[in-house]
């Protein structure tokens, strides 16, 4: 019986890779997963120092004489109201039951976003800044522009509480004019989130705590609205707010 040929190899007849090339490509595939690793140690580490590092609160207003003749003007002619809602802010200060509103509070808003505006001149990132005009969006009922400069502000400085809360009560706001009912529920649970994001060592951080309660009857958690009324009681157990709350509570609609 004749024997079968191995079939040729498909490299036959041509000539082999020299041993210097090979050892070249070698080294080169080695260097290569050498430096791949020492990339992903480098943005390991980088990620284990981004969680370690300490969170820094952004509050207050910039050392600025056109910020704080801002602030000035706000607190004296611009009374500051966001309906049920507990606000407060560097510029405003604490914000009034209700919607106190007029012509010459629309001209000192526009007053006070004049003389932001020129502050932002030599800080045009400052989120501070940016989270201000936020505010007097918010006081004027334009919450479309102030949710877009909030979120702005939270681009910049992700825990910034006043832009957080901020930004909560638009949305809850705007929910208030939604006349469909999911996407009202949507926009409350929206706000929710940004109430919860404030965090406990931030100077707004009860009125977010206070707003997470109203938010959470509207959208029938009232087991949670129950811990978060406790939680707010053991911070401010006397005042106004705090009486809200205990009506709320009291309440036979509940």
């Amino acid at each position: 019986m004749p024997e079968v040929e191995p079939p040729a190899s498909k490299n036959a007849g041509s000539p082999g890779l020299p041993v210097e090339a090979l050892d070249s490509r070698l080294r080169w595939r080695f260097v290569s997963l050498v430096g791949f690793g020492a990339w992903m140690l480098a943005l390991g580490g980088a990620a284990a120092l981004s969680l370690l590092a300490p969170i820094r609160t952004v509050s207050g207003l910039p050392d600025d004489g056109d910020a704080r003749g801002a602030q000035q003007f706000v607190r004296n002619h611009f009374p500051f109201g966001t309906g049920p809602y507990r606000f407060a802010s560097a510029l405003t200060g604490e914000a009034r039951a209700g919607w106190p509103y007029s012509a010459e509070a629309a001209d000192a808003a526009a007053m006070a976003e004049a003389l932001i505006a020129r502050a932002r001149k030599h800080a045009s990132l400052e989120p501070r800044l940016i989270a201000s005009l936020g505010h007097l969006d918010l006081g004027r009922r334009l919450f479309k522009r102030a949710e877009s400069r909030y979120r702005l502000a939270l681009e910049l400085a992700p825990h910034y509480g006043e832009a957080h809360l901020g930004l909560g009560v638009a949305l809850a706001l705007s929910a208030e004019f939604e006349n469909d009912a999911l996407d009202r529920r949507g926009l409350r649970l929206a706000a929710l989130a940004q109430f919860i994001a404030v965090r406990e060592d931030d100077p707004v951080y009860p009125h977010a705590l206070y707003d997470r309660v109203l938010l959470l009857e509207d959208v029938g958690r009232h087991a949670e609205a129950e811990r978060a009324v406790r939680a707010y009681l053991a911070l401010d157990p006397s005042s106004e707010w705090a009486g809200r709350l205990k009506a709320i509570r009291e309440s036979p609609e509940r």
